[in-house]
């Protein structure tokens, strides 16, 4: 996927969907190319959706990497929705420098189990 204007060589350190299911294969496989990271979720999101006060707060002023960032979102999205009873609660980050190779061994899989 491009954007118009967009150098293809450059890419966004991390993409994130406050949105429902997300985080699936289709999705995933049209982001690849434009960010390194990507964090939503595999199922329906609670009604509130992504608790926004905590995107500054992961970090707590310290430079992170990435990984770090998007890694240290999904735990503040679990901190904030356990206690409150928010279910279900799924959100993945995922390196998107790894999907083609995930990718490449699932569809390997899938036309192992298929008859």
């Amino acid at each position: 996927m491009a954007l118009a204007g967009w150098p293809s060589e450059r890419k966004l350190d991390l993409v994130g969907f406050d949105a429902c299911l997300m985080s699936n294969m289709a999705v995933l496989a049209r982001y690849v190319d434009l960010a390194r990271f990507s964090l939503g979720s595999e199922e329906l999101e609670p009604g509130a959706g992504w608790d926004y006060t905590g995107l500054a707060a992961t970090t707590g002023g310290v430079a992170s990497t990435p990984e770090q960032y998007c890694t240290s979102m999904v735990d503040h999205f679990m901190d904030y929705g356990l206690p409150r009873g928010l279910q279900p609660l799924t959100l993945a980050c995922v390196d998107l420098g790894k999907f083609q190779d995930f990718k490449t061994e699932f569809d390997a899989l899938a036309c192992a189990l298929d008859p």
